[in-house]
Order: C-alpha cells, then structure tokens, then sequence
C-alpha cells in the first residue's frame, strides 16, 4: 500500500523502507535528532516530507499528526495535518481556530498538554461563553469521529518567530492507552517535532515561511559570545562568565537563551549547533 486519501480525506500512510536505510527497528525514546533530521531532509518535495513524518509517528504507535507554526497563517490548509478531512474543515472557520485552547496554550507556552486535560476543563466549566461553547463543539466533532485524545507539544520556532504546535493521536484509541504510549515515546516525540520545524523552514520556506519572515536563525551578541567563548576556549560556562565579567546567573540566562533559540537541549549541543549554523566559529 502506498499513500493517498480515502473516501473521507484522512491521509493514510503505510510504513514502508524509507526509514531502513537508518536501521531504526525502534525508537521508545532512543530517536535520535540528527538521524531524523538527515531522514527529512531526503524528502523530494512536500508530500514526501509529510509521508516521512507519518512513517516515523506510526512506527512510534500512532496514527496521525499535524504541524503548525503559529506564527504563519491560520488557514488550515496553510498547516499540514493527517487527521481526518472534517477536523481541518472545521478549522477553516476563524472563530475556531481562534478559540481553541490548546492553540492558545502553545501560543503562550511550551509546556506539553493533552487534550483531554483541557477538555475535562471545558466541559466542567459551570459559564457557556463563545469560547468555551466553540471548544465543546471540536470535542463533540472529535469524538465522533474516533480521535479521543491529542498531545500537542508547543516548541520555540527555530527561526525565533513565535512557537509551533505538533499534535499527535490515535484513531480510536482510548485516552489512558494513548497517555501510556505517549510518556513511553516523549523524548522521541519531541525531537521530532523539532526536527520537522528546523527541516521544513529550511527545505520548505515556500510553505512554512510567511512571505516577509526569515529562515535565518539570530541570536543576541552576549549569548554568541559566550557560546563563541565556550567553542574556541573549551572552557565550562563559570569560567566563561568570569572573563566576561558576567555572574554565573546571567551567564545561565544567555545560555537559556542560546538553548531556545538554537532548539537545544543541553549546553554542549546549543554550541555545536551553533558552529553548525554558523552562527560562531570555534576556531577564534
């Protein structure tokens, strides 16, 4: 079987060889991000990049997906999305996507939640405002349609323009056997949502980018220098605040900095991506 769209619209894609030349015969938290970075960046256009994401979410034990950057347009089609048809149609409409609240709750975090968490907060919500009677409607939606549960994971966008939101689900999956393989499969769930953002503004700035938005990742002078310091010197982040003439507090918030601008977990990886976006260069 190959991909295609059903009678419905839902986008079905069946695990085939793309991801075997990696020889990933698992993930269970073990995905790694330059792995799944070199696998998106083979895809041949955007339909193949939306096949390669898919295999990797099915092969992590779920069914469907969808990407936003939440800074771009709130068109639907605008976003890429498996689910079925009727979920992105019923997006189209502006108050929806407008009141929905896990859009407005990646817009201003980047703390994961399920879905189910903030619809038990809607439903038992004793006022029926315009939000809260839009929110109930996605649910009644949702559910008939057999999708009874999403993670969405907000991120910082890679480029610094605002976050981006990746939802998985599992079509007709029960919520607490979805909970159990989302924490069984969340580092690998995160990193790939990193990936498909630093992949696709970079591979696919036509569709991801807004017409006047970059893809170039900018960074401030102090966090540079330090990360610049700590590259060329090989010297710990406290010793480099002492010749900056910086405390070790301030020190740690460039590099918080660096990390969320950079998508980087921990402290040696936001240099390394750093020389490799040549934002520094370690041989000053």
């Amino acid at each position: 079987m190959g991909k295609g769209e059903d009678n419905n619209g839902l986008i079905q894609v069946v695990s085939g060889g793309a991801l075997g030349a990696l020889g990933w015969r698992e993930y269970d938290n073990s995905l790694r991000e330059l792995n799944c970075r070199m696998e998106l960046l083979a895809s041949r256009d955007l339909p193949d990049f939306m096949n390669r994401i898919q295999i990797i979410v099915n092969r992590l034990g779920f069914s469907d997906f969808s990407f936003t950057r939440l800074a771009g347009s709130s068109d639907p089609d605008a976003h890429m999305s498996t689910a079925h048809r009727m979920i992105k149609d019923h997006y189209k409409d502006f108050s929806v996507w407008t009141n929905d609240m896990m859009i407005g709750h990646a817009r201003n975090s980047i703390s994961a939640r399920f879905q189910s968490d903030i619809d038990r907060y809607v439903i038992s919500s004793p006022v029926d405002t315009d939000a809260i009677l839009t929110n109930k409607e996605t649910i009644e939606i949702r559910a008939r349609l057999g999708y009874h549960d999403f993670y969405g994971i907000p991120l910082p966008a890679r480029n610094c323009n605002g976050n981006i939101l990746m939802a998985i689900t599992s079509l007709d999956m029960p919520s607490p056997e979805f909970k159990r393989n989302i924490n069984k499969n969340r580092q690998s769930l995160h990193t790939l949502a990193g990936a498909v953002d630093h992949v696709g503004i970079k591979k696919f700035p036509q569709f991801f980018l807004a017409e006047n938005e970059s893809d170039v990742i900018t960074l401030n002078p102090k966090p540079l220098e330090l990360l610049t310091k700590m590259a060329a010197e090989n010297k710990k982040l406290k010793e480099c605040a002492a010749e900056m003439g910086i405390s070790e507090s301030t020190a740690n918030d460039h590099m918080a900095a660096a990390k969320k601008a950079l998508g980087a977990r921990t402290s040696a990886a936001a240099v390394y991506l750093a020389i490799k976006s040549g934002l520094i260069d370690y041989r000053q």
